[in-house]
């Protein structure tokens, strides 16, 4: 098969009856723009644009689908002894059945302040500026290894026991305590 000379457009298309996804905020629109897209606002709508399938054959060539790292996490009692109070200590408007039952309460931990910290990181987008605040490209800090890498796949496992999955929705890096940033 040879490769597409068809050049594709950028098209968001948002499906449901959700027409505010139609008018985004500025600061939302300007970085559609800023990304070449645009929205299609002919198809979005509460059904699929007829187009979709055909406007991907045509471009099979360019698309690379990316397979996320998928981990499988031990936790220990050990574990479960060391973070849970703290974390409970220092997030009082998170309540758990049980403090005592580490184990579901990190399972409340895991779950509940994830969402929680989910809604508050997107908040921001609410409050950002409409124009690019940087220039160029992001770096990684000297001497750090990447121990985490955004939409990796997690499964928790507790005495041989898948007891929870989830999404790391961050990019972690390690390094030595009182590393300098520079």
């Amino acid at each position: 098969m040879q490769p597409s000379s068809v050049k594709p457009r950028h098209v968001l298309c948002f499906l449901g009856k959700d027409e505010s996804l139609l008018h985004p905020s500025k600061a939302v629109a300007k970085t559609i723009a800023d990304f070449n897209f645009e929205i299609d606002r002919t198809y979005s709508q509460a059904k699929p644009d007829p187009h979709m399938e055909r406007s991907f054959g045509v471009c099979w060539d360019r698309v690379f689908p990316k397979a996320f790292r998928k981990s499988r996490i031990e936790v220990d009692d050990q574990f479960l002894a060391r973070v849970v109070p703290a974390i409970l200590q220092n997030s009082p408007e998170l309540k758990v059945a049980d403090p005592a039952n580490l184990l579901d309460s990190w399972l409340a931990i895991n779950r509940e302040l994830r969402r929680r910290n989910s809604e508050t990181i997107t908040s921001f987008a609410d409050q950002t500026a409409p124009e690019i605040l940087w220039h160029g490209a992001f770096k990684q800090l000297l001497n750090t290894a990447v121990e985490a890498g955004f939409a990796d796949q997690r499964t928790y496992v507790y005495k041989g026991e898948d007891v929870d999955h989830q999404v790391h929705l961050g990019f972690d890096l390690a390094s030595t305590i009182a590393a300098p940033v520079r």
